[in-house]
């Protein structure tokens, strides 16, 4: 061995022995300062969008429902009063009231007019309603329309249903607005 390489091997032996002693309490720190700024950052937008995925849940839920009671009073005498009645999938109860991602369904029908309220359990999720009525003009010709409307702020208050005219289009209640082809 050459003096060259003897003094070049002594100085690299300390530093090896510290490279094998693991992470130091201050790295350790450091990383998990890095890691909690990131949660802190991700957490409230993970928030924002599973809210944003249960109403729009109950969106589609409200307007499927409205869908299938337009096609199934075409067909009968009446609106139906189940959501097993219409088949829709999400709610698939024998009654008129059902569960689904955080609200409560309810469903109240006539021969001439349909409602569904989604009321929110969490106070961070907005209220949802739609309905659809059946009417007749002046010239005998015959209507089903439907319509959605979103509460313009969160809350578990019951959700209030619409409007429904004998012989016009639906109403959203004060406080809401019609999403009808907005969602």
């Amino acid at each position: 061995m050459s003096k060259i390489e003897l003094k070049a091997n002594s100085l690299q032996s300390p530093q090896l022995e510290q490279q094998n002693q693991g992470f130091t309490l201050f790295e350790l720190l450091v990383v998990m300062l890095i890691i909690g700024i990131l949660a802190a950052i991700g957490i409230p937008s993970f928030i924002k969008q599973t809210v944003k995925a249960k109403q729009s849940a109950a969106r589609e839920s409200i307007a499927r429902v409205n869908h299938a009671q337009v096609v199934y009073r075409m067909e009968n005498d009446s609106f139906a009063t189940n959501y097993s009645t219409l088949l829709v999938g999400t709610l698939d109860n024998n009654s008129s009231v059902d569960t689904y991602k955080g609200y409560t369904f309810q469903m109240s029908s006539s021969a001439d007019t349909t409602s569904i309220i989604a009321t929110p359990v969490d106070p961070s999720l907005k209220a949802y309603s739609g309905g659809t009525n059946r009417y007749v003009d002046s010239n005998y010709r015959e209507f089903v329309v439907s319509i959605l409307c979103e509460a313009n702020t969160p809350g578990t208050a019951t959700a209030l249903p619409p409007t429904l005219h004998n012989n016009a289009d639906p109403d959203c209640p004060n406080n809401y607005k019609n999403l009808n082809g907005n969602f």
